[in-house]
């Protein structure tokens, strides 16, 4: 890896670029907990605050949309000191794209290799085998949602800290 000026990178800094990904905000309030999960009900109840669930007295998540991967923001207000917040992948989309392409593999693969052993006549003389060429093709999906997931995980991550620069006055966060 190269910087601007040419130079090549070690491995340690290539880890601290990474390290620089943005993050969620350090948030810190006086107001107690109970108070807190109350104030965010109420802008959800005006329609402010997507997907709010009340988890417990003290405790709420909101959800995050991010492209195909949503997010879930799961906000824990502490007594008169720093808001512990946690963003999460919602598992449901994950596992639909994981469930196609084991459906397209392995299904796949058999009913490729006999559609062209039917249509091809000159196939079945082919020295080449269908899941040489068929894994390899499958595989060049997995760089492709590996992607998706991390684009989805740093637009959660913008989304997340607009919601909480919009409830931090509501809250008196600092």
């Amino acid at each position: 890896m190269t910087d601007n000026s040419g130079q090549t990178k070690d491995l340690a800094e290539q880890r601290a670029d990474v390290a620089e990904a943005p993050a969620l905000p350090a948030l810190h309030t006086d107001v107690p907990p109970a108070e807190v999960v109350d104030r965010l009900e109420k802008r959800a109840q005006k329609g402010k605050l997507p997907g709010f669930e009340r988890e417990g007295a003290e405790s709420c998540s909101v959800l995050v949309f991010a492209g195909l991967y949503d997010h879930r923001l799961r906000i824990t207000p502490g007594s008169g000191g720093p808001i512990g917040l946690e963003l999460r992948m919602l598992r449901r989309m994950p596992a639909i794209v994981i469930g196609v392409l084991v459906l397209a593999t392995w299904p796949g693969l058999p009913l490729t290799d006999s559609m062209l052993r039917i249509y091809f006549d000159w196939y079945d003389a082919w020295p080449i085998q269908t899941w040489w060429w068929y894994l390899p093709m499958m595989a060049l999906c997995i760089p492709v949602v590996w992607k998706q997931i991390s684009a989805a995980r740093r637009e959660a991550l913008v989304e997340a800290t607009k919601i909480l620069a919009e409830v931090s006055p509501i809250i008196e966060a600092r």
